[in-house]
């Protein structure tokens, strides 16, 4: 008997208190219910989001926020791990709602949420948690290693999950085994499912798995190297793409199966991709997010600072978002170009989630979730946000006034050599907030109305300086007690 089968088994039998008969729920009636969205992992959402962009808030966990992403559950409640091993749920103004501490860390795995408002989540301690939407303990289910992989809820209700033991679990929403599914090789991939219930997960034996509802083999296809942290996608023509750390994306057509084409990079493909409505892929892919179309051709790429390890999202109208290593999170057009960035504290490998508001929530490795919104009406504002980077600008901070932090945008049409600074109205430097080369673009920081000394400054208007080159410009910013 395989490993799996056997902890399925023991699993089996101590969890027979636990059932209830009947149980059911689907994936939840959310903005962002799972990791990469959906069943099928297309990374897009059905809302739209905004033109100017400032951090709403950000909720600080004690420890770094690794690859888990975040799911939202249907009244907004957002929710995700972190290596403190602590489940957060944060309420949609960034207050903590409840947090759950588990036996080790939540590094990988990302929420799924149901329509009963189950949460579901895999640890490092080899179980996979079920948890109420009252921060209340559901069930857990054992499986013989650690789970990595993100969960998927099938329509039925059956929560789908890897784990390192090489297998994959089909497990009912009354903590019931449906069955198992033996690999060659860990899990870490996280399952998608097709629209006739075929579930396609990768593993580390190189083989990318087709399993009918029933747990049976469909079939298996084999790369040249382990499937490890990216997981499989359905495009909207039932195209199955799956990157492998041969560095190819393999495109496959599931009713043959035949590989329809590969496409050659020179990374690890550590990146999850998210596909389009007309089957343009996005996948993040070294220091760059690149396009792809439904033929396996290049469309374009875009170049960040620091290597893409998360997934993209996108919005209703094509913008792809993605977070880097280089602690900068990036809006690209579809064509290809910057529409914005702001800066974080701490790299970003966690993948984003759209809200139906535009909110854009993601991880980081400050520890912080933050959620990116749309900035509100204030003194000075411009609601008519110019994306164009032929000139230099400095844009008014937002919210103003303020009382805890305001972000200040600014914008270079070329790399140059830029300070931003905050003085007082007797012109005595307060603080300085960049100082550095920084390249073209849409740009962004905080302050958070304190000094270099880190004393808090009283309440009043300030002059936020941006010099750039031989360019400067100057903007009023109000604090408030």
């Amino acid at each position: 008997m395989s490993k799996c089968r056997v902890f399925a088994f023991l699993s089996f039998l101590g969890i027979l208190s636990l059932l209830v008969a009947g149980a059911y729920a689907q994936l939840a009636d959310s903005p962002w219910p799972m990791f990469q969205h959906d069943m099928k992992h297309t990374g897009r959402s059905p809302y739209g989001a905004y033109s100017q962009p400032y951090i709403k808030w950000a909720y600080q966990t004690l420890d770094t926020i690794y690859h888990s992403s975040p799911a939202i559950g249907s009244e907004g409640t957002i929710y995700i791990g972190s290596r403190d091993e602590f489940l957060y749920a944060v309420n949609h103004d960034g207050t903590l709602k409840w947090r759950y501490d588990v036996p080790a860390k939540l590094k990988y795995s990302s929420p799924a949420v149901s329509s009963d408002a189950t949460i579901y989540i895999g640890c490092d301690d080899r179980n996979l948690y079920a948890f109420n939407s009252d921060s209340t303990l559901k069930w857990t289910w054992p499986t013989g290693g650690a789970v990595r992989s993100s969960p998927a809820i099938g329509p039925d209700g059956t929560i789908y999950v890897g784990s390192l033991d090489s297998c994959l679990y089909a497990i009912n929403a009354n903590a019931t085994l449906k069955w198992v599914f033996p690999t060659g090789g860990p899990i870490f991939s996280s399952p998608a499912l097709g629209p006739d219930g075929t579930i396609y997960v990768g593993s580390e034996d190189s083989h990318l798995y087709a399993i009918k509802p029933d747990g049976s083999e469909r079939w298996k296809m084999l790369t040249g190297g382990p499937i490890r942290y990216t997981s499989p996608v359905i495009g909207p023509d039932g195209t199955v793409y799956a990157g492998s750390n041969d560095s190819l994306i393999y495109a496959i057509d599931p009713t043959v199966p035949q590989i329809k084409w590969r496409y050659p990079t020179v990374h690890r493909i550590y990146s999850t991709p998210a596909v389009g409505s007309d089957g343009t892929i996005y996948i993040g892919l070294g220091v760059r997010l690149e396009a792809i179309d439904s033929a396996g051709n290049q469309t374009w790429k875009y170049s960040t600072g620091g290597t893409v390890r998360g997934s993209p999202a996108l919005d209703s109208a094509g913008v792809v978002y993605i977070g880097s290593e280089d602690s900068t999170f990036y809006a690209i057009y579809p064509g290809g170009s910057l529409k914005w960035s702001i800066r974080v504290g701490g790299s970003i490998r966690s993948s984003p989630a759209i809200d139906s508001t535009g909110t854009i929530y993601f991880g980081s490795w400050d520890g912080k979730l933050y959620a990116i919104g749309t900035s509100p009406v204030g003194i000075d504002e411009e609601p008519d946000f110019d994306f164009s980077v032929s000139s230099l600008r400095l844009y008014q901070n937002s919210p103003n006034p303020f009382i805890r932090t305001t972000t200040v945008r600014y914008t270079l049409p070329d790399a140059r050599r830029t300070t931003l600074s905050v003085y007082d109205l007797a012109g005595r430097l307060l603080m300085t907030l960049v100082d550095r080369t920084v390249g073209p673009g849409h740009h962004s920081t905080t302050w958070d109305g304190k000094d270099s000394s880190g004393r808090k400054v009283a309440a009043g208007v300030y002059l936020c300086k941006l010099t750039a080159g031989n360019s400067s410009f100057t903007r009023k910013l109000v604090l408030l007690e």
